[in-house]
């Protein structure tokens, strides 16, 4: 099996050259001496955030994980996504079970939805055009759906971040149910697909370690 690690993702001394923008950043220091900054609440001193949090984890589902890709990078400052309606819940992007049961956005639907582990992250670009912030993805549950016109506004919890290659190299990649074999992959497409994935497996397969799951037996 793979040894991946999960990013750190820890609490440091505020630098000069990387300001934070909120008191529960998080930053990250790669390793050609950039910053990326994170607005999260992983360890929140808030206990009932820390009992809300859990219990979400509790309730996922072991059957779909729901996976968002944007090209919107104040994801990770807002712990918000807009997700426009023709890029939504397609029929070609979910199992059918749960196009017919989630795409109208119901108020069981949405409840639905909120139960699915999530992982959102920004759309790849050229190599020239690529960003840190290209490189990782939130893994995250989802507290807020709301309709707003043509679009669609996704409130988020990050839970953890994740350097994307620990989940699109072509040996694991699979047990994600992403496609990164082809020229233009899952992570080039703008789009809030379902995946019909045991997502705390997929994580377990792929060596990403340290990452809220919840209890059960495989």
């Amino acid at each position: 099996m793979m040894n991946k690690t999960l990013a750190t993702v820890s609490p440091m001394p505020l630098a000069n050259s990387s300001p934070m923008t909120g008191k529960n950043n998080f930053n990250i220091n790669n390793q050609d001496g950039g910053t990326v900054n994170f607005n999260c609440n992983f360890y929140s001193k808030d206990s009932n955030d820390n009992a809300t949090q859990m219990i979400a984890v509790q309730s996922f589902s072991k059957e779909y994980y729901q996976l968002i890709v944007t090209q919107d990078d104040r994801i990770f400052t807002s712990n918000s996504v807009t997700v426009n309606a023709s890029n939504a819940l397609l029929e070609q992007n979910v199992p059918s079970e749960i196009y017919k049961k989630c795409s109208s956005l119901s108020d069981e639907g949405k409840e639905f939805l909120k139960k699915l582990p999530t992982i959102i992250c920004m759309k790849n670009t050229s190599k020239q055009r690529m960003s840190q912030l290209h490189l990782w993805a939130i893994y995250c549950y989802v507290d807020l759906i709301e309709k707003q016109g043509n679009d669609i506004r996704i409130d988020f919890k990050p839970l953890a971040a994740i350097e994307k290659k620990d989940i699109c190299e072509e040996r694991v990649a699979t047990y994600f149910d992403l496609n990164m074999s082809c020229a233009i992959t899952d992570f080039n497409i703008i789009a809030w697909s379902v995946r019909r994935v045991n997502l705390f497996d997929a994580f377990a397969f792929a060596g990403i370690n340290n990452v809220p799951v919840p209890n059960y037996r495989r």
